[in-house]
């Protein structure tokens, strides 16, 4: 019943978007395969973000403890900033961080910095793939390496500073 309500809601952006830009997205849709994120691998042992949304931060699909993350995301016309249906680039940066925190995969870990480049836009209805690597660990510090990128190109690049704490963040005393 969820997977119906799932492919609705898709559905239902897709019209909304059409009317909205004059774009015929569900002819789109049959000429691009189906979004990855509808195939969720099960089995994952997430231990960190455990009640991240989605349909907000992506669908993870493979993890390596503090190795490496994939996640997917599918653009929704929530995400639109403008009549020809840019996706603002915050939700791009959200994936991304989303799977650099999966990559490192600890309860506590929190991110210090981030140096981005987004190397091309982004239109509602594309689906977006990250992929994180952790690229050098030094204590509890982590720096992953993070590429996001549509089916036939890479939209932002970028490195985060992870930093995995002795305790969740906010038990942290001031």
């Amino acid at each position: 019943m969820r997977h119906l309500f799932i492919l609705f809601a898709r559905f239902a952006d897709q019209l909304i978007l059409e009317s909205m830009l004059g774009i015929d997205f569900i002819e789109q849709a049959t000429l691009n395969p189906p979004c990855p994120c509808f195939n969720r691998v099960t089995g994952l042992n997430i231990r960190t973000h455990v009640l991240a949304d989605t349909g907000l931060l992506g669908t993870p699909l493979a993890m390596e403890d503090d190795s490496k993350a994939i996640v997917c995301l599918e653009t929704t016309s929530d995400m639109v900033v403008d009549e020809l249906g840019l996706v603002h680039g915050g939700f791009v940066f959200g994936l991304a961080d989303y799977a650099a925190m999966l990559a490192v995969n600890d309860p506590n870990v929190v991110l210090s910095e981030a140096k981005v480049k987004f190397t091309a836009p982004v239109v509602a209805g594309q689906a977006l793939k990250a992929e994180a690597r952790v690229v050098e660990k030094v204590g509890r510090r982590r720096s992953v390496s993070v590429e996001v990128r549509t089916e036939d190109r890479s939209v932002m690049e970028g490195d985060f500073l992870c930093v995995v704490l002795s305790e969740h963040v906010l038990k942290r005393k001031q």
